[in-house]
């Protein structure tokens, strides 16, 4: 700290009645100085002298910022450090300085069921992000039609904040190029029409099967780490068209092998498609949950077996087994940061499952909700029961998204351009 300036601020002067600016120097400041002049966190900061108190607040204000979660809203970073400060009740108002961010940037995810946005931020308070509040449509759909595809360019051009754009797309974009729904020329149209709105700020990409599993396991690690939780064996995740599973090697010096299976929830023509077209009926729906059983079977053919330790359970899967069920999607509600055993897992997922058969079985049209969870369902059932141990554990994590991964994998050339 030797040396080191402080940005002008502000103390009372007592004989004008009036802040006056100030430019603070600390040379002989060492950490030891810093902890001398810091209150106790139960206590406010006395008026030990004007300039002492603004530091102390500030520390005061540094001590519970680090105490907040994880996720916290930026816009009310001012009001949030003068309330940790408590100088409201001992000193007049002051304009405190907050830090700019360091490097903020929006990572636009082309997923399988639809368009969105998540807006990153880097500062003194460590990471932050805010989902977009709009959705537009699924890439690979709305390359089918070029009204569509248009509509979507300018949600893009519109919504999207100033700052640095990383548009990836993932399982849904490269399902529809293997299938040839889409074409590589396709893409590269897009690509260049997504430049010419947002300028050189903006990237595209397609993430390979290994790029979104390595971003979700990124993405995982950093939220086990501001937990301050042990680390885990490995990671199972899951979206509308793929899974990825990421296991630890046991030696820490080697990359953390990485798979990847097709589970087609969401693939056109598929069964949720035609739920969601009123045309998928009882019989129909069972048949078809017997195929995705067989074809889970036989892709795991190719992963590893009998997996032991914990593994975390993020994006969709980790919803599923731990969120709460919503009136857009149903969960099993085993509970977020708990460590659950495969059995139990697999005791609700299967009562889970039986139910609804059994309501689907009584019904004419089976709704897409329903259709949803047992396909689902069913992929997670055939994926723990075959590539997991008995001993096997889980814990399922809240708002890990492959975005921030890719996010954190690209900061330092973000921080570089900043």
């Amino acid at each position: 700290m030797h040396g080191a300036s402080f940005q002008p601020m502000a103390t009372f002067c007592i004989a004008c009645n009036a802040w006056q600016p100030v430019s603070l120097k600390a040379p002989a400041l060492t950490e030891r100085g810093f902890a001398s002049l810091a209150p106790a966190a139960h206590q406010k900061p006395q008026l030990l002298g004007t300039e002492s108190a603004v530091l102390a607040g500030m520390l005061v204000a540094l001590r519970k910022v680090r105490q907040r979660p994880l996720r916290m809203s930026l816009r009310n970073s001012q009001a949030n450090i003068e309330a940790a400060i408590g100088l409201g009740a001992v000193l007049p108002k002051m304009a405190l300085q907050v830090p700019a961010a360091v490097a903020s940037a929006t990572v636009v995810d082309c997923g399988s069921g639809s368009t969105r946005a998540i807006s990153f931020q880097d500062d003194f308070t460590g990471l932050s992000w805010e989902k977009s509040v709009w959705r537009g449509e699924a890439l690979a759909a709305a390359m089918q039609d070029e009204l569509r595809l248009e509509a979507l360019l300018c949600v893009l051009a519109e919504q999207i904040p100033v700052g640095p754009v990383l548009v990836g797309a993932t399982a849904g974009v490269r399902q529809a190029l293997d299938n040839g729904t889409i074409t590589c020329s396709q893409l590269t149209t897009f690509r260049e029409r997504l430049l010419s709105r947002l300028g050189s700020r903006a990237t595209f990409a397609v993430l390979s099967a290994e790029q979104e599993a390595r971003s979700e396991w990124e993405a995982a690690q950093h939220v086990l780490s501001k937990q301050s939780a042990k680390p885990c064996d490995g990671m199972l995740s899951g979206g509308g068209m793929s899974c990825q599973l990421v296991v630890k090697d046991a030696d820490p010096s080697k990359v953390a092998r990485t798979f990847s299976l097709c589970n087609g929830v969401l693939a056109p023509g598929g069964l949720v498609d035609y739920a969601g077209r009123q045309e998928l009926h009882a019989k129909d729906l069972l048949q078809g949950l017997k195929d995705v059983e067989v074809q889970t079977v036989r892709q795991l053919q190719s992963m590893p077996k009998g997996l032991r330790g914990t593994f975390t359970l993020v994006e969709w899967v980790g919803f599923y087994v731990g969120g709460s069920t919503t009136e857009r999607d149903m969960a099993l509600g085993l509970g977020f940061y708990k460590c659950l055993t495969r059995a139990e897992v697999l005791q609700a997922l299967n009562q889970r499952l039986v139910e609804l058969k059994a309501v689907a079985s009584a019904g004419e049209a089976v709704s897409r909700r329903e259709t949803v969870t047992l396909v689902y369902g069913t992929v997670i059932r055939e994926i723990l029961l075959r590539a997991f141990s008995e001993e096997a554990s889980f814990v399922c994590l809240q708002g890990v998204h492959w975005a921030t991964g890719h996010y954190l994998l690209c900061r330092k050339k973000i921080l570089e351009k900043a």
